[in-house]
């Protein structure tokens, strides 16, 4: 069986900009999953692609903006937003509704892991949090479960 993965939007953004935390692994991780060199399905919530886009239209262009949207799309499984994944979300402990939407994602996909940087999010969720740094250690140091 296929591992779950659910990425947040900090992992988007640290895959778009070269000078936040975790950059680096994201950015790793984005390139294996375009490439599909990975084992796992990885997937993200709509929404975070749109917070993403927006966030991130003071540190790149319109076109490279939509072109990071493309590639992230191609690379992976996009998680819809509904009433009942909003519903979870509203009502959820989370810090913020966007963490909420992200968590009601993650475990009604019944993800294996979250991967998040957040340290304040996802604390009392039914999926594991997983840092992007730490994700693409276990990757190095076992290819397969990947």
């Amino acid at each position: 069986m296929k591992n779950k993965i659910l990425i947040d939007t900090n992992f988007i953004l640290d895959a778009m900009l070269p000078d936040r935390p975790n950059s680096q692994s994201a950015f790793v991780l984005y390139q294996k999953a375009l490439h599909r060199e990975l084992t796992c399905e990885i997937a993200v919530c709509a929404g975070s692609l749109k917070d993403a886009y927006y966030i991130a239209r003071k540190d790149i262009t319109e076109p490279e903006r939509r072109q990071w949207i493309r590639g992230f799309i191609a690379a992976f499984t996009i998680l819809p937003i509904d009433t009942k994944t909003c519903n979870e979300a509203v009502n959820a402990d989370e810090p913020d509704f966007e963490d909420g939407i992200i968590r009601a994602c993650a475990e009604r996909w019944q993800a294996d892991c979250l991967v998040s940087r957040d340290a304040k999010a996802f604390l009392n969720s039914s999926v594991p949090k997983i840092s992007s740094d730490e994700f693409v250690s276990n990757l190095e140091s076992n290819p397969l479960e990947g």
